[in-house]
């Protein structure tokens, strides 16, 4: 079982400002599953489902932020989950607006809310994904992580929140040094690591090439689990909204050099691992060669 605690402030007035960014990615990983988060008990609002084979539990404590330990502490008792199995998100004032930082585990830091959390729970040995809200020069900092998010900030976390989600769903399937690896990664990392539109791999007998747009849908179509399918649309969308730079994770088409027969696809998930698909007949003769290729690319 695993469980994702966001941390925020219960009530409309606080739904828009900086506090709130752990309930505002709870409420994004919630929709991608079509999870409803709206169970009252241990002072906390909750949604349940099943991903990748287990039990996952979204959690919005409403005990208001500088208690929001109590909640989850209650949580945690009745569960009796490790601690390495909880992650928990929200807002931080010491990293710039819209950036993002998963650690393994950690002190508070100046954040009061998690404060409370490793005073209540008693170890701070938990998965963490903080979200940048920057401080403004704001004294005191209370009038800046209650004010409402700004149309300038706006993009930033947006785009930061929906990355929080990204991270958290590769921590539930793939562990937390995934989680990291995605997060943590710069941008300039990500552009050198970017497939540019064009780009063909060649083997002697094989021709790996990025898929269209058609060939990104009739993939997705291919997928029997719905929530497979949610989580690989929200992927797979963002490789197709930038024609000129594809992002890392596109999916690649696998054909024969001689006749042009499609053997298999080949997919690099958020965590890093290659995905390789192959027709049975063909996967033993030609499995490894573009294994290799591939895995070069990267």
């Amino acid at each position: 079982m695993k469980i994702i605690c966001g941390l925020g402030n219960p009530g409309k007035q606080y739904e828009t400002t900086h506090h709130n960014m752990g309930f505002l990615a709870i409420d994004e990983i919630a929709g991608r599953l079509g999870v409803s988060v709206n169970k009252l008990k241990f002072k906390a609002l909750l949604g349940e489902t099943m991903l990748f084979g287990e039990k996952l539990l979204l959690v919005k404590p409403q005990t208001f932020m500088n208690n929001s330990g109590e909640a989850l502490r209650e949580v945690m008792n009745f569960y009796k989950v490790s601690p390495g199995d909880l992650m928990v998100i929200y807002d931080d004032i010491d990293l710039a607006t819209g950036a993002l930082r998963i650690r393994a585990s950690g002190s508070s830091g100046s954040h009061n809310g998690m404060k409370s959390v490793i005073y209540q729970l008693q170890y701070d040995d938990f998965p963490r994904c903080r979200i940048g809200i920057g401080d403004r020069g704001a004294v005191p900092l209370i009038s800046h992580v209650l004010s409402q998010i700004s149309d300038e900030e706006a993009p930033l976390l947006e785009a930061a929140v929906k990355k929080a989600a990204d991270a958290a769903l590769i921590w539930v399937q793939y562990g937390i040094k995934a989680a990291m690896d995605f997060a943590n990664v710069s941008e300039e990392t990500k552009k050198k690591n970017a497939v540019k539109k064009g780009t063909v791999l060649k083997t002697k007998r094989l021709i790996i090439r990025p898929m269209s747009g058609n060939e990104i849908k009739k993939y997705i179509d291919g997928l029997t689990e719905e929530k497979d399918r949610k989580l690989y649309q929200g992927m797979l969308e963002k490789i197709t909204k930038d024609p000129d730079e594809r992002m890392r994770y596109v999916p690649w088409c696998i054909r024969l050099k001689d006749g042009g027969t499609e053997i298999g696809t080949a997919l690099f998930e958020e965590s890093g691992e290659l995905n390789l698909s192959i027709l049975p007949e063909y996967s033993g003769e030609y499995g490894s060669e573009a294994e290799e290729i591939l895995k070069k690319q990267y």
